[in-house]
């Protein structure tokens, strides 16, 4: 053997192991392979078929087009909703369960203590308490199409030889759906489209705070050169405020570094952890007077943050009735709930875009001195109330999360200055969420679509609305507070009862614009409207009226 060379020998006792751990080996892999496409083959939506389910009241037909989007066609809308929840559950469980969680603040107990965080946010709200309580209000018929839903999806469920796929990652097992597990959804999107800590307003605060009252209004105009109103109002521009007048109303004793000191110390949450760009949409609306058939034409892109699956699923519902008579109503859904979100039907197609207006208030409390576990009301003092929401955790204890809870909504945090302060949000209370919008699959108009727009429980959003006659409008879907001496723009006390919120607006309040002279309607997250309809809405950081302004030009 040459000193440049290896020569590595084995025995043939030694081959035959090696050859017989390979074909082990192999098999072991053959057959962890087998079993995870056996698994996934068998977590896939039913494509082909016909089952006899519980619940359904006649038969229901679901088909799909060449793009995989269904029609389901039935004798009524509540099996209609039954054959959408199976539809749902068959191909958006994991999607729909992850909304429901978020909101109620259950993150934790599929992915461990790394969703305290995001759980201990959203269980501040309790809103799976709320979701509980306001559905033990809903009325019969809007309960058992509800219910309808619930069965569809838990139906869907049970269809699964397994789990989809996501639960066999995490090793959990999926839980059924529960009526208020539909609320949750929506609460879900009451987090997404509005802030869920009164960010915007504290920033506002902090900024009238410490900057010169000059400064301060020109970088927070209430409007700019890009507006596109409906009603063309123009809201003045601010004048830039020259160096003397800046330095002269600068106070030195008040210093950014000074508030970074005390919110280092825990005396205020960190104001940029939930500040994130405008989520945006585009609508719009022509007249019939400007088309050939003399009805309207209505167009909508709703924009949300890119997700797998897509936030929105697309179906077509077809309801026979009686005497042949059919009825067609098409759009989007949204895994989690019955309704159609936005869409037509024979007589009006209606579109969204996230309105931005002002849903919610910040309220400073004026704490006793003599006894801190008080507060002042318009009925004098009161004790907080101390909630404890137990998080469970996968993997380790159940964690509870304590906060304190007070007559007009729970303690948010603690502004610069260390004084408490209560976030007061339309999502907190009984109307915010409801199933009346339902009823647009029926309206025979415009006009009854309005109405039944006002009564909606949703997050509150532009409604853009057109029927066949040709006619158009706007207004808010949503409901709308009613402020009693405040515009809620900035963070106030409420102790002495002046300033407070006197339930919602009535339709007849709301802002709406009705066929306008242009025969055209648009909207885009910007401000919409000036004047007294302004003051029913206010800003809650309007998105730049470019892309309003560029629709308007373009129609």
């Amino acid at each position: 053997m040459t000193k440049d060379s290896i020569v590595i020998t084995q025995s043939s006792q030694l081959k035959k192991w090696t050859v017989r751990g390979l074909l082990t080996l192999s098999i072991l892999i053959i057959g962890s392979l087998s079993y995870i496409y056996f698994q996934l083959q068998n977590s896939l939506a039913l494509l082909n078929g016909q089952i006899e389910l519980p619940g359904l009241i006649s038969k229901v037909v679901i088909e799909r087009d060449d793009l995989g989007v269904p029609a389901i066609t039935g004798e009524n809308r509540i099996d209609i909703a039954y054959g959408l929840g199976f539809l749902h559950a068959q191909e958006r469980f994991f999607q729909m369960d992850l909304m429901r969680r978020q909101s109620a603040g259950e993150l934790s107990e599929l992915f461990g203590e790394k969703a305290l965080p995001l759980d201990k946010k959203a269980r501040i709200h309790r809103f799976r308490h709320r979701a509980q309580k306001f559905i033990a209000d809903l009325e019969e018929d809007m309960r058992a199409f509800l219910l309808a839903y619930t069965k569809g999806v838990n139906s869907g469920l049970a269809q699964f030889s397994s789990a989809p796929f996501e639960y066999l990652l995490l090793q959990q097992t999926p839980i059924i759906w529960q009526p208020e597990d539909t609320y949750l959804v929506v609460y879900a999107m009451y987090m997404l489209l509005q802030n869920s800590a009164g960010r915007a307003e504290s920033n506002l605060a902090l900024m009238r705070d410490l900057l010169p009252v000059s400064l301060f209004d020109f970088l927070t105009p209430l409007g700019t050169h890009w507006d596109a109103a409906l009603d063309e109002t123009v809201f003045q521009k601010q004048a830039l405020p020259d160096a003397q007048e800046y330095f002269a109303g600068w106070n030195k004793n008040r210093t950014i570094s000074s508030v970074v000191k005390r919110r280092n110390e825990g005396h205020f949450l960190e104001i940029s952890d939930e500040l994130k760009s405008n989520i945006g949409s585009n609508n719009w609306a022509v007249s019939g007077k400007l088309t050939k058939h003399g009805g309207a034409i209505v167009a909508n892109d709703m924009h949300l943050p890119i997700s797998v699956p897509n936030t929105w699923y697309r179906a077509s519902f077809i309801i026979k009735g009686e005497q042949a008579n059919e009825r067609l109503i098409s759009g989007i859904t949204l895994p989690g709930t019955p309704n159609m979100i936005t869409g037509s039907t024979d007589n009006i197609a209606w579109a969204f875009t996230n309105a931005y207006g002002d849903w919610s208030d910040l309220i400073i409390l004026d704490i006793d001195v003599s006894d801190e576990s008080r507060y002042l009301t318009p009925e004098g003092y009161k004790r907080f109330e101390k909630m404890i929401e137990p998080i469970k955790i996968k993997g380790a204890k159940n964690y509870p999360f304590e906060f304190e809870e007070t007559i007009w909504g729970p303690v948010i945090d603690k502004d610069h200055r260390g004084r408490k302060r209560v976030y007061r949000w339309v999502a907190h209370l009984a109307g915010a969420v409801n199933m009346n919008l339902l009823e647009l699959e029926s309206a025979k108009d415009i006009y009854e679509a309005i109405e039944i727009a006002h009564r909606s429980g949703i997050p509150e959003q532009n409604f853009v609305v057109g029927d066949k006659d040709g006619n158009i409008a706007w207004t808010i879907i949503g409901v709308i507070p009613k402020r009693i001496g405040l515009s809620g723009e900035l963070p106030q006390s409420w102790s002495n009862g002046e300033k407070r919120w006197d339930g919602w607006l009535q339709s007849d309040e709301y802002p709406v614009i009705v066929n306008p002279e242009s025969g055209r309607i648009w909207s885009a997250n910007s401000r919409m409207v000036g004047g007294e309809m302004y003051k029913s809405l206010y800003d809650g950081s309007y998105a730049l009226g470019a892309r309003g302004k560029q629709i308007r030009d373009g129609l």
